[in-house]
């Protein structure tokens, strides 16, 4: 574990499919609450196991007795005492409850209890054995970490709604495992925030999100037509940006058996030329859909193909004029009324007048801003880390890794780290291209980046293997980091492999 996560309350993965919730700040009953409270938001899984240690700062009878009242609002299934806790098991009586004198004890008796599929709640002080007991649940022990803050998402998405006008709903982009943030993890928070629509990429992403208790909508921005009947099971909106795609959608709703309108978003082309209606086909599509009463159109929308650049401003307004007018008309023809929403996260900031009734964030809920001037206003949520697996001392005359372009001139001390291509970290930032943060320094990449790892030069750090390493964060930003690489955030983040560990600290 990533050693800030133990000063928060985070949720990473467990093992047999379970979610390990931990926090090891002294208990007190705020503290508990705070993390009940922080359980009871898990819908993936059902049945919660609470593992509590006693109350270090003033235990007390009835401080003890406290505390299982709460618990018994959070009906846990099961709840595991460590430590002194045992000696006020009477007031967990009415509990399934298991006391253990230390966290070897229980740590050794884990496989005779079934934490398959359950919520676990490790509230355990770091002096009665908080770490071994995570690390026997963890699933994942790659030593490679992205930390996801959600109270710094709950900013972002607070800062975001302080420039809308009141009524203006929001849509947020949780396409691309959520920019690499985790889809699920994401969207529960928004869904707690009060976020009108979700959307995603493929309709796969949107069974996942309703297989683990999302219920808000979700649009899905590429719904393949094989995909519509499971779409229409699961209570997913499809963009809807061609008459094929409309005729196939009409077809599976009437096979569906669906007794009430279903509701479709249409894409409208204003010059992206991607995806969607252009304007002279928007009489023949408010013509087809007047004859359909078996589709609703929940909204209509359009691509900024250049919202973040002042030098494209012209075809920006462009864009904005031709889409107010191309869903007028389709207004006009279908007498009714729908949402319309153009702008993206650079639009949100560039373009207030152009809310319409919604708006699509995406990038900027995750605190990559669209603009320099921008990013005052916003926390990057994600800091990635990883470990020195060893330190090497190489001499004269010696290279470092495949390919090497170098032939050391002097003595150097190298850090072999353990993160590679494999994870997301790109082959073009090696031989120099691009810093890692080790001990309040930058040190440059040595040789090329391995699949599994890569090797820095750390001659003047002062430094020692099993050290943490920041590869951006909160010392080298994720600005910084996509500028080595030559390219956008969005990359960076969602570059992030799936075999990365993801380490959520609470909002």
């Amino acid at each position: 574990m990533n050693k800030n996560s133990g000063q928060r309350l985070f949720k990473i993965e467990g093992i047999n499919q379970s979610i390990l919730i931990g926090d090891a700040n002294t208990q007190t009953y705020d503290g508990v609450e705070k993390a009940l409270e922080f359980l009871n938001r898990q819908t993936r899984n059902e049945g919660n196991i609470i593992v509590l240690s006693g109350e270090i700062q003033s235990p007390s009878s009835e401080s003890y007795k406290r505390i299982s009242g709460l618990l018994k609002k959070y009906k846990p299934i099961k709840i595991i005492g460590i430590g002194d806790i045992k000696n006020a098991a009477e007031h967990f009586s009415s509990h399934d409850a298991e006391f253990y004198a230390s966290a070897e004890a229980f740590t050794k008796s884990i496989a005779d209890i079934d934490f398959s599929r359950k919520n676990i709640l490790v509230k355990v002080d770091q002096s009665l054995g908080f770490q071994a007991i995570i690390e026997r649940f963890e699933e994942k022990a790659h030593e490679t970490e992205l930390e996801i803050d959600l109270a710094k998402v709950s900013f972002n998405l607070k800062a975001i709604r302080e420039m809308l006008k009141p009524t203006t709903e929001i849509m947020v982009m949780v396409k691309a495992f959520a920019y690499g943030n985790g889809s699920y993890d994401i969207s529960r928070l928004l869904q707690d925030e009060g976020v009108e629509y979700l959307a995603v990429a493929y309709a796969d992403a949107g069974f996942e999100l309703r297989n683990n208790g999302i219920t808000i909508p979700i649009m899905v921005l590429n719904p393949e037509i094989r995909s519509y009947r499971a779409m229409i099971r699961y209570n997913l909106e499809p963009q809807i940006f061609s008459f094929r795609t409309l005729k196939a959608f009409l077809e599976s709703v009437n096979e569906s058996g669906a007794t009430h309108p279903y509701p479709i978003h249409i894409k409208i082309n204003t010059g992206m030329n991607r995806l969607g209606f252009n304007r002279d086909e928007i009489t023949e599509l408010g013509e087809f859909l007047s004859a359909s009463p078996q589709l609703e159109v929940r909204a209509a929308f359009t691509h900024l193909a250049a919202s973040n650049d002042p030098a494209m401003d012209e075809m920006t307004h462009k864009q904005i004029a031709e889409f107010e007018a191309a869903s007028t008309e389709l207004k006009n023809i279908l007498k009714k009324d729908f949402k319309r929403h153009v702008l993206n996260s650079g639009g949100i900031f560039r373009y207030p007048e152009a809310q319409f009734e919604m708006v699509r964030l995406g990038l900027s809920l995750y605190g990559a801003a669209p603009a320099d001037e921008f990013k005052a206003k916003l926390k990057p949520v994600s800091r990635l880390t990883t470990r020195i697996t060893q330190i090497r001392h190489v001499k004269p005359g010696e290279t470092v890794g495949y390919n090497p372009k170098r032939i050391f001139d002097r003595e150097a001390k190298i850090a072999v780290l353990a993160i590679g291509y494999a994870d997301g970290l790109p082959r073009s930032l090696g031989h120099g291209a691009g810093t890692v943060w080790v001990h309040n320094k930058l040190a440059p990449f040595v040789g090329s980046i391995c699949m599994d790892m890569c090797m820095v030069d750390v001659s003047e750090i002062d430094c020692a293997e099993g050290d943490e390493v920041e590869i951006f964060g909160d010392n080298q930003d994720i600005y910084a980091f996509a500028k080595q690489m030559q390219t956008i955030p969005y990359e960076v983040m969602t570059n992030i492999s799936h075999r990365v560990k993801r380490v959520y600290l609470s909002a």
